[in-house]
């Protein structure tokens, strides 16, 4: 199969056998492992791969020979993020979604306390240890979240040191008035919530979480990725079982609230132009429906739309003024809405 990534060779497996595994990682970065620029502990590494190989295999030897010892060769060695929690990966399904795919399936074919040869990924080779399997606390917060280019310097205000101080500022203004967390958040980036077990998640949030009580806003904004956050601890959410799926899913319509979520003003303008075009020349409207339809779709529908929020409002108000203008043709208009970005899905765009 031929994506934009290149070809791809594909095999079915059964779905795994149902478990909970746990674990903890030791990473070797080297200078080829892009990730590691954003989700390493230290500056990005001078070493080569093939010398993180070498490192990686002693200290595989190392840990097979003396388990016991993993998580003071991972306060030594390991040059992820969580190595500030002894390498700790959290618990994971064999069934769910997860950024760790491989390595839960190398959980799963371990004893507890046994160590696995050294596998590369995106942020260099992993030593993983399957743990023991123990309760953990949840956590749940409502953000506001600024992102910052690393390659940008001050006093660019997009470079970190910039993001930092408006971080800094609006922290202070916050623990002035945190009534205004809410309408500040949704105004400059979010609307929802994040919520993760321990040992999932970052690692500098979860320590911040971990020093208030649900209500509470950390008293700094804290850096993780390429954004600096203020966090608002809130109580998690009941859990919603699990249902995974081993079948490809075969939706009605396509997905066009996502679609909107991820892409920019530019390619919004666009789409519903055509769409506006579409309908105009496939639906047999009055003159006046007509007018409003191309009015509905102009260009200036769609500006200044800066996040995924903002752009899903204009969306579902696009379709509600549309479904006001059209009356009882209507579906036939979102009909040929829902056409238009199922061939924007299938071609890739």
């Amino acid at each position: 199969v031929e994506t934009q990534y290149g070809f791809h060779v594909l095999l079915r497996r059964s779905p795994p056998p149902e478990d909970t595994v746990s674990g903890a990682h030791i990473v070797i970065a080297h200078q080829a492992a892009g990730w590691i620029q954003v989700l390493g502990r230290r500056e990005g590494p001078l070493r080569s791969r093939e010398e993180a190989l070498v490192l990686a295999n002693q200290l595989y030897e190392k840990a097979r020979q003396a388990p016991e010892e993993f998580s003071a060769l991972v306060e030594e060695y390991s040059d992820h993020r969580d190595a500030v929690r002894r390498g700790d990966m959290g618990s994971w399904s064999t069934r769910e979604s997860t950024f760790y795919p491989r390595e839960v399936e190398i959980l799963a074919g371990l004893r507890v306390g046994e160590v696995a040869p050294p596998v590369d990924s995106l942020v260099g080779f992993e030593i993983v240890q399957r743990t023991s399997n123990r309760p953990r606390e949840r956590y749940a917060m409502d953000e506001i979240r600024l992102f910052f280019d690393p390659s940008h310097s001050a006093p660019d205000a997009s470079s970190p040191a910039a993001v930092l101080e408006k971080a800094t500022e609006l922290s202070k203004q916050l623990l002035a008035a945190p009534s205004r967390f809410d309408s500040l958040r949704k105004k400059l980036c979010c609307s929802y919530s994040e919520q993760w077990d321990e040992g999932r998640g970052s690692p500098a949030v979860t320590d911040a979480l971990s020093r208030i009580k649900p209500g509470q806003i950390a008293r700094e904004p804290v850096r993780s990725e390429l954004s600096y956050v203020i966090a608002k601890r809130v109580d998690p959410p009941a859990r919603a079982p699990a249902s995974p799926s081993f079948d490809l899913p075969a939706p009605d319509a396509p997905d066009i609230v996502a679609l909107v979520r991820a892409r920019d003003d530019t390619f919004l303008r666009d789409e519903f132009r055509q769409v506006g075009e579409e309908v105009l020349g496939q639906m047999s409207l009055s003159e006046a429906a007509a007018q409003q339809v191309a009015a509905l779709h102009g260009a200036g529908r769609f500006e200044a739309l800066g996040t995924p929020e903002l752009r899903s409002e204009a969306f579902a108000k696009l379709l509600s003024d549309v479904q006001q203008a059209l009356g009882l043709d209507y579906p036939r208009y979102r009909a040929l809405v829902d056409a238009h970005f199922a061939r924007v899905l299938l071609a890739g765009q």
